[in-house]
């Protein structure tokens, strides 16, 4: 369960972005820091308001030298039935690699009224931004605004080049930031 101190607030144009939406995205970790704890949130809590899917995107796998997948190129089990990135995870999957949290934050949302699912980033930056959008059709990404990722090490890393680079790698996906107070709201471009 998340535990943030920070209570989230859905403004209405936040809400009034996400209607109508089949898929949202968020980046997650594996529960330990805040700010991913907060967007993460505020995502679940987006998503239960609209009644749309949510896909949870594990950023503490990025990395620019392996493939965070049980049945990358470069495996032992490059086996039939294991997701490359072409799918979410299945359950014994997340088990199989050791992303059990992810399970956790799953069974988070469902507890909210949430279908969620999972995908591990191949690589660092916005390209899995583009990536999410283009392959899974996301129709908003929830993500932290500028004060928040300035706050928190670990989201300032992942988005080293803020919210400018996000914005281009959504593509066609629409954009609703988080503030440190928990305030979700269209991102104003």
């Amino acid at each position: 369960m998340v535990t943030t101190a920070v209570q989230v607030q859905l403004t209405d144009e936040a809400v009034e972005l996400a209607t109508g939406a089949k898929l949202l995205a968020v980046a997650t970790d594996d529960g330990t820091n805040p700010g991913f704890a907060l967007v993460r949130a505020a995502a679940i809590a987006l998503a239960a308001r609209v009644g749309s899917e949510l896909l949870l995107v594990d950023r503490s796998t990025a990395s620019r030298f392996s493939d965070p997948y049980g049945s990358g190129r470069w495996t032992g089990d490059n086996a039939s039935g294991y997701s490359h990135g072409e799918r979410p995870l299945e359950p014994v999957e997340l088990l199989k690699i050791g992303r059990a949290y992810l399970l956790d934050q799953v069974a988070e949302a469902k507890q909210a009224g949430v279908e969620a699912h999972c995908w591990l980033p191949h690589g660092v930056g916005t390209k899995s931004v583009a990536e999410i959008v283009r392959q899974f059709h996301v129709d908003v990404i929830v993500a932290p605004d500028a004060a928040l990722m300035a706050s928190t090490p670990a989201l300032r890393r992942h988005l080293k080049h803020g919210l400018d680079d996000l914005r281009l790698a959504a593509g066609p996906a629409h954009l609703a930031v988080v503030s440190s107070a928990g305030q979700v709201r269209p991102d104003r471009t």
